[in-house]
């Protein structure tokens, strides 16, 4: 990966899929929620 850009190989460095796997690096997209009580979260809204 020497040719990459810096921020490229932060993001694919090491990645090296297996048979049936895709070519490009599987991004998972995840958020938090902040919630000053668990009442909140059963109410479903803050």
């Amino acid at each position: 990966m020497a040719n990459y850009n810096i921020n490229t190989i932060c993001v694919q460095g090491g990645y090296e899929p297996k048979k049936g796997e895709s070519r490009v690096v599987p991004i998972v997209q995840s958020t938090t929620f902040k919630y000053e009580t668990s009442q909140q979260i059963c109410q479903g809204s803050t």
